[in-house]
């Protein structure tokens, strides 16, 4: 009896920018630009990690979380507050 060997076509397991960076984003964006820019980030990211590696595409990111954190894009005090607490 022979058994299937699948060890020559693994799966690939799915790739996800730094979770502390996303987050981050999530919390400081104002939910009205959150989705669009989100998704763009997204985008860039995994066309990253195909050109140039997953480490690279990691530390692009950041780096774009990072110079998106300018008061255009910031949610309101308070917006951030009720986040925090939940509401």
């Amino acid at each position: 009896m022979e058994f299937g060997n699948d060890f020559s076509h693994p799966m690939k397991q799915p790739i996800h920018p730094p979770r502390f960076a996303l987050r981050f984003f999530r919390w400081f964006c104002h939910p009205d630009l959150l989705s669009p820019i989100e998704g763009d980030l997204m985008e860039l990211y995994h066309e990253r990690v195909e050109e140039k590696g997953e480490l690279k595409a990691n530390l692009k990111f950041i780096m774009d979380v990072m110079l998106l954190f300018r008061p255009g894009i910031i949610r309101h005090r308070g917006d951030a507050l009720a986040r925090l607490r939940g509401g």
